[in-house]
Protein backbone atom coordinates (compact mmCIF):
# COMPACT_ATOMS: atom_id res chain seq x y z
CA UNK A 1 0.00 0.00 0.00
CA UNK A 2 3.06 1.85 0.26
CA UNK A 3 3.50 2.32 -3.29
CA UNK A 4 -0.11 3.23 -3.98
CA UNK A 5 -0.17 6.30 -1.39
CA UNK A 6 3.15 7.23 -2.96
CA UNK A 7 1.10 7.56 -6.64
CA UNK A 8 -1.76 9.50 -5.37
CA UNK A 9 0.96 11.78 -3.19
CA UNK A 10 2.61 11.98 -7.08
CA UNK A 11 -0.82 13.15 -8.60
CA UNK A 12 -1.72 15.96 -5.88
CA UNK A 13 1.69 17.18 -6.20
CA UNK A 14 1.30 17.17 -10.01
CA UNK A 15 -2.31 18.68 -10.08
CA UNK A 16 -0.66 21.35 -7.20
CA UNK A 17 2.26 21.98 -9.82
CA UNK A 18 -0.20 22.43 -13.40
CA UNK A 19 -2.39 24.72 -10.69
CA UNK A 20 0.45 27.00 -9.71
CA UNK A 21 1.71 27.11 -13.35
CA UNK A 22 -2.08 27.98 -14.51
CA UNK A 23 -2.43 30.85 -11.75
CA UNK A 24 1.36 32.18 -12.86
CA UNK A 25 0.15 32.48 -16.63
CA UNK A 26 -2.58 34.02 -16.03
CA UNK A 27 -0.89 36.78 -13.72
CA UNK A 28 1.88 36.68 -16.38
CA UNK A 29 -1.31 37.49 -18.97
CA UNK A 30 -2.45 39.89 -16.74
CA UNK A 31 0.73 42.24 -16.68
CA UNK A 32 1.29 41.49 -20.47
CA UNK A 33 -1.99 43.20 -20.88
CA UNK A 34 -1.77 45.65 -18.47
CA UNK A 35 2.10 46.78 -20.08
CA UNK A 36 0.52 46.99 -23.39
CA UNK A 37 -2.25 49.68 -22.09
CA UNK A 38 0.60 51.63 -20.38
CA UNK A 39 3.07 51.28 -23.63
CA UNK A 40 0.05 52.88 -25.98
CA UNK A 41 -0.94 55.73 -22.75
CA UNK A 42 2.70 56.88 -22.95
CA UNK A 43 2.51 56.72 -27.00
CA UNK A 44 -0.37 58.90 -26.80
CA UNK A 45 0.68 61.32 -24.33
CA UNK A 46 3.67 61.61 -26.54
CA UNK A 47 2.17 62.45 -29.43
CA UNK A 48 0.23 64.74 -27.14
CA UNK A 49 3.01 66.69 -26.11
CA UNK A 50 4.76 66.82 -29.47
CA UNK A 51 1.22 68.39 -31.08
CA UNK A 52 1.13 70.64 -28.70
CA UNK A 53 4.92 71.63 -29.20
CA UNK A 54 5.82 71.07 -25.83
CA UNK A 55 8.42 68.23 -27.08
CA UNK A 56 10.17 68.59 -29.95
CA UNK A 57 9.76 65.25 -32.08
CA UNK A 58 13.44 64.65 -32.22
CA UNK A 59 14.00 64.39 -28.65
CA UNK A 60 14.42 61.14 -27.42
CA UNK A 61 13.09 60.69 -23.32
CA UNK A 62 15.85 60.27 -21.00
CA UNK A 63 18.82 61.72 -23.48
CA UNK A 64 22.11 62.32 -22.06
CA UNK A 65 21.84 65.64 -24.10
CA UNK A 66 18.65 67.13 -22.38
CA UNK A 67 19.72 66.51 -18.94
CA UNK A 68 22.75 68.37 -18.88
CA UNK A 69 22.34 71.50 -20.69
CA UNK A 70 24.82 73.06 -22.82
CA UNK A 71 27.63 75.89 -21.23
Amino acid sequence: MAEGSASNTDIAEQERFQRILSAQGACLGTIEHTLGRLTEGFQTLLSVLQEQELLASEEQPHSPARAAPAQ
